[in-house]
């Protein structure tokens, strides 16, 4: 079963196994992304930050439409990572009907982009990406530890221009 669901560009780091992973403990992370999919060494990396009892799975947007519903499913409680909500918006017919609720972390400052809340900056195509998501039924929330208040998508929406 899916348990968790996170939109992170740093995917696995302190945050993550310090703090997400001890609130929803689970039997294995599955990072969905096309370019991770394709970077063996960055994959080696995540697998071994995360404590030995927990398998890491790197799938791209393809594989994910075919895991993502077998994870759902399964008995084992699985963490979902997408790194960024416009691969999470690729999969959204795929994993609307099996989550309510996303998390957001950190989305890093670049070019063309606003920050929306500190420590995430979004651009247009992400912020109209949320807004498709949150269409599609899932609510949103931003925070970057749990112990953070949480900013809702559906009230901060109504802020952003763009």
């Amino acid at each position: 079963m899916i348990i968790f669901t996170r939109i992170d560009d740093r995917v696995i780091h302190g945050q993550t196994l310090v703090c997400w992973l001890s609130d929803y403990p689970c039997d294995g992370i599955l990072i969905i992304d096309d370019e991770l999919a394709k970077n063996s060494v960055m994959a080696e990396i995540y697998k071994g930050a995360v404590p030995a009892n927990i398998r890491v799975h790197v799938f791209d947007i393809a594989t994910a439409r075919t895991k993502l519903p077998e994870a759902h499913a399964s008995a084992k409680k699985y963490f979902v990572i997408f790194k960024s909500v416009l691969s999470c918006l690729k999969v959204l017919d795929v994993i609307a009907p099996l989550i309510n609720v996303t998390n957001v972390g950190p989305a890093s400052k670049r070019p063309d982009t606003k920050e929306i809340v500190p420590t995430i900056a979004l651009d247009k195509q992400e912020i109209e990406a949320y807004r498709e998501i949150h269409k599609a039924g899932i609510k949103i929330f931003f925070q970057i530890i749990p112990t953070q208040k949480k900013v809702l998508w559906n009230e901060l929406d109504k802020s952003i221009t763009g």
